[in-house]
């Protein structure tokens, strides 16, 4: 989103703009430094491609912009040395810059309970990951035995991140989920046939790459069970809803829909070689919220004899490019699945719950419980009758665990409940007036 709202900030600016004379204050230093020999058409067009490809091309170094920290550090004078004190101070100042960007990524349980191994492996280098750093203020402290030295600088959190998720914090906090790839074939997502060389192929190649990365791949037999229900639903093209409540059903809490596609060049004249077009599009779907988490696709070319079978999707050739397609699409994929499961680690899942028949006191008191759920992130009022609620709750932790807590909570309050449906995340609760 930031790259967006940067994109827009700089268009707006340009449609702005009057003439270079009245060129946005940003972009006056550019002119200054660099194009001081050209003329004012030049020097219009120069700065405008200059930034139109930082935007167009450069959007990741724009969202991983460093953040900017202001943290005091102190040490102690011995025998007098203030020097030494001083570098003292601010490497403490350093390190608690580093830990407060640190804890914008993980939660403040799973800090402590890696706390050595964050000591060793980030804290140790904490001034290497803070950058063009200002000293605000400095000095003894009234006692005389302390030196307070207090900083204003930049902290890397991308690259904090980076090595968080080398040394398996960020991957601890996230645990192994548990998913499925699930072939749909064409653009309208028809459930295609698996049993193809190249769809394995494809397959095959997902499942490694996840699996590598500590994800696990559901039981053989829940995957068969997974196929085969789709395809007795007669649903010849599922929408994302019906698919996540099966995956769910599955116990699977990554779902990965991939489609491939083998075709053979037809504007290609050579007697000997023909040419096939090789594609793959892979999206991880969260079942939780029936949510697109990332998307990718990418095709390749592959040269081959002419006298290759016509069956394409059973050719070892096209499978092994295929593998190893998919392996680069899967790794692609990976990064922004591996941040949403860190982000819903640390956030917490969104639950919608529809409260009904209620009376006003005990709808507070359902509140009162859910705020004081020991996995509890926030929520959002959707809205409030007399007799009803509707609230979206950021809750750490499994459905079940949820729906326990609440009514083991509720139970000590003296409200009974009466969850009559839950599908996916959505829950439908009722007062349970039953002697």
């Amino acid at each position: 989103m930031a790259g967006v709202d940067f994109k827009k900030k700089f268009l707006g600016c340009i449609i702005g703009c009057r003439g270079i004379t009245h060129t946005a204050s940003f972009l006056r230093p550019c002119q200054k430094n660099y194009l001081k020999p050209y003329k004012n058409g030049k020097r219009l067009f120069i700065v405008f491609i200059f930034f139109i490809s930082s935007v167009l091309f450069f959007p990741a170094h724009v969202q991983s912009t460093p953040k900017m920290i202001s943290e005091c550090g102190m040490a102690q004078v011995i025998e007098g040395n203030i020097g030494r004190a001083k570098t003292q101070a601010l490497q403490d100042a350093q390190r608690n810059a580093v830990e407060n960007g640190i804890g914008t990524l993980i939660a403040s349980q799973t800090i402590v309970k890696n706390a050595r191994l964050i000591k060793d492996s980030i804290y140790s280098q904490a001034s290497g990951y803070v950058t063009n750093y200002r000293i605000v203020s400095e000095g003894l402290t009234p006692s005389g035995n302390t030196y307070e030295l207090c900083m204003e600088g930049t902290v890397d959190i991308a690259d904090i991140e980076k090595d968080l998720r080398a040394i398996g914090i960020l991957k601890r906090q996230i645990g192994n989920p548990r998913f499925v790839a699930v072939y749909l074939h064409g653009t309208n997502g028809q459930v295609g046939d698996d049993d193809a060389l190249v769809v394995k192929s494809a397959q095959n190649a997902i499942n490694e790459v996840f699996l590598k990365k500590g994800f696990l791949v559901l039981d053989r037999i829940f995957i068969n069970g997974f196929v085969k229900e789709l395809k007795q639903r007669g649903d010849d093209h599922p929408d994302l809803n019906s698919l996540s409540l099966l995956a769910l059903k599955y116990q699977a809490d990554l779902l990965l829909l991939f489609d491939v596609d083998a075709s053979e060049r037809t504007d290609l004249a050579n007697q000997y070689f023909k040419e096939i077009r090789l594609s793959l599009d892979i999206r991880s779907v969260a079942p939780a919220t029936a949510d697109i988490v990332s998307s990718e696709g990418k095709s390749t070319r592959v040269r081959t004899s002419k006298k290759m079978a016509d069956d394409l999707y059973e050719s070892p050739l096209i499978a092994n490019a295929m593998t190893k397609l998919a392996k680069q699409v899967s790794d692609a994929l990976l990064g922004e699945t591996l941040a949403y499961f860190e982000r819903q680690s640390h956030e917490g899942t969104r639950l919608r719950c529809w409260f009904r028949e209620f009376e006003q006191d005990e709808i507070f008191t359902i509140v009162d419980v859910i705020e004081n759920m020991t996995g509890y992130r926030d929520k959002n009022v959707r809205s409030q009758f007399s007799d009803a609620v509707e609230l979206d709750v950021s809750y750490t932790g499994k459905r079940f665990d949820f729906q326990r807590e609440l009514l083991s909570g509720l139970r000590k309050k003296g409200v009974k409940i009466e969850i009559r449906e839950a599908k996916g995340n959505d829950f439908l609760i009722y007062k349970d007036r039953r002697e």
